[in-house]
């Protein structure tokens, strides 16, 4: 079935045929197992009535929309194909330089997650509106008509609020009875959001502020050091740092080293920690 944002099967006609042949009108929302029983005692205590609103309003609409469902799918094709490029994973890393897989696995899950909140987040937090879509200063051509939203607009704080607002949700009256024990808790959503900005935060903020290794570990100022030290004795300046001369420069290295490595490896560790984190709640990425 074709996505519309109306349905002849939901619409204001399909309740009054309900209600006139004494049906159970179609409720505004409802949790799955609400719909389950609502379908199950419409098809089974008025069946003809489940047909004409359920399948002959979807069948006609479908049928006399279809020339407009092609236009539509040709320009959803044109836009996935050419503006948002959905097809690919995109890494945000320099071109023309090499990038080992790792490193493209690391930047394009990440690169994706801050586009995912900074576009697609931030889009849906605005769009419905009018007062947001002045806050954030929504473009015309991404707010306006939909023929026209084919540009990519970024907002990084309206993606951040949006997640700020799935992380107040909780179990209420909506979902369930107050007896439930989960009554008043967050819900998945919730906690996925909340994982989201904790994510988007690591890479925006915290990864990027990580001390370098080789400054971390002394071993940038160790070769500052053998470089002063032996100026003028080769005009090699790797054989400088590791031309050691004694045995207490041997084990200073080695030390230094040890330390670099370690250092380098919790990183990485956190690096996959992180990468483990997104894959986990990969389902709770749509909008």
């Amino acid at each position: 079935m074709a996505q519309r944002a109306n349905y002849w099967s939901c619409s204001k006609f399909a309740k009054w045929i309900s209600i006139r042949f004494g049906a159970r009108p179609k409720m505004d929302s409802g949790t799955s197992e609400e719909w389950a029983e609502w379908r199950k005692d419409v098809r089974k205590n008025h069946p003809v009535v489940f047909w004409f609103t359920e399948e002959f309003l979807d069948d006609a609409q479908n049928f006399i929309w279809w020339p407009y469902d092609k236009v539509c799918d040709a320009r959803f094709y044109l836009f996935n194909r050419y503006v948002s490029k959905t097809h690919y994973i995109k890494t945000g890393l320099e071109a023309g330089e090499y990038h080992s897989i790792d490193n493209r696995l690391l930047h394009g899950m990440f690169t994706e997650l801050v586009d995912f909140i900074e576009v697609e987040k931030a889009y849906h937090h605005c769009v419905f509106s009018d007062e947001k879509r002045a806050q954030y200063k929504l473009p015309w051509w991404r707010g306006g008509w939909r023929w026209l939203r084919w540009g990519i607009w970024r907002c990084p704080q309206a993606g951040l609020d949006y997640l700020e607002w799935e992380s107040s949700l909780k179990f209420d009256d909506e979902w369930m009875d107050k007896s439930d024990p989960r009554y008043g808790s967050l819900t998945p959503q919730a906690l996925a959001a909340m994982e989201q900005k904790r994510l988007y935060d690591w890479w925006k903020n915290i990864r990027p502020n990580r001390p370098d290794p080789y400054d971390e570990s002394g071993w940038s100022d160790f070769c500052e050091r053998r470089r002063a030290a032996q100026a003028g004795e080769d005009d090699e300046p790797w054989s400088m740092i590791f031309n050691d001369k004694t045995d207490e420069e041997r084990a200073e290295s080695k030390r230094l080293m040890d330390v670099l490595n370690d250092i380098e490896k919790r990183y990485d560790d956190e690096d996959e920690a992180m990468m483990v984190a997104l894959i986990k709640i990969r389902e709770h990425l749509w909008t």
